[in-house]
């Protein structure tokens, strides 16, 4: 675990956290969601993922720059062609090419973009230098990330779920006050099928993957604040901002268990 008594220049992120907290009520809950990769081929993820989103009732906008039409909703051929109110892109492409959408969705003024590629920083010196360009991104425009590398989020009160995992949505419908993070897929499908079978309600899902922008301070504080989120789980693999994460979790600990 990495992470102490920190201050100014001594941790990653330190002071924007202290300015402010991240707005995540448009990544959880979002107005319309764009799908970078969507295909009718069987057994992609980006058809996998779209299929789970339009099952929520929202708009949602598969991007393709060949095919006309993915599960029968027209295609974008572009992220430059998106209409104005997506809040949120799920990026669903290989590693390269998700920096290159993830590039163009900041420049077109997506607040949120969740990137599900591995390939990143857990692979050596090129997947770094590829997560470097991600974790630029909300430096330089108004967005924020989840992942890479995530499994991404289910959120039953809002009916969004970008899971392209097996998760019996059924059973976890009926949701709850259990908002469970992980930094780690296997645990998190564990985690999912165990709400599924046991019947824990889930308030929400997320996978925070390798962390190049949102982390579990993010979702901590969020989640502390959240009316409807009674319990909050984490299973984290590191701390970037230990000191950080403690002090959130003691104020977060005298309203929530």
């Amino acid at each position: 675990v990495r992470g102490g008594s920190v201050g100014p220049g001594q941790c990653p992120r330190y002071d924007l956290l202290m300015a402010s907290h991240a707005d995540l009520h448009a990544l959880l809950n979002p107005r319309a969601v764009a799908v970078i990769g969507a295909s009718s081929r069987s057994g992609q993820v980006g058809g996998v993922v779209l299929a789970r989103l339009l099952e929520g009732g929202r708009p949602v906008y598969p991007v393709h720059p060949d095919e006309s039409e993915v599960c029968g909703i027209r295609t974008v051929p572009s992220v430059e062609a998106l209409p104005d109110g997506v809040d949120l892109a799920v990026i669903a492409v290989g590693a390269a090419r998700a920096v290159e959408a993830a590039e163009a969705c900041a420049r077109r003024g997506i607040a949120h973009l969740l990137v599900i590629a591995a390939g990143f920083a857990e692979t050596g010196a090129a997947g770094r230098a590829l997560q470097e360009r991600l974790a630029a991104l909300p430096g330089r425009h108004p967005t924020r990330i989840l992942g890479p590398n995530t499994l991404g989020l289910h959120v039953p009160h809002t009916r969004l779920s970008t899971l392209f995992v097996e998760h019996a949505p059924e059973l976890l419908a009926r949701g709850g006050g259990v908002a469970f993070v992980t930094q780690s897929g296997s645990v998190g499908v564990e985690a999912v099928g165990l709400a599924a079978n046991i019947g824990f309600g889930l308030r929400a899902f997320v996978g925070l993957g390798n962390k190049c922008d949102l982390d579990e301070v993010d979702l901590l504080e969020h989640f502390a604040a959240d009316p409807g989120t009674t319990c909050l789980a984490f299973h984290l693999e590191n701390l970037d901002c230990g000191r950080r994460f403690l002090e959130a979790a003691a104020a977060a600990s005298r309203r929530k268990q």
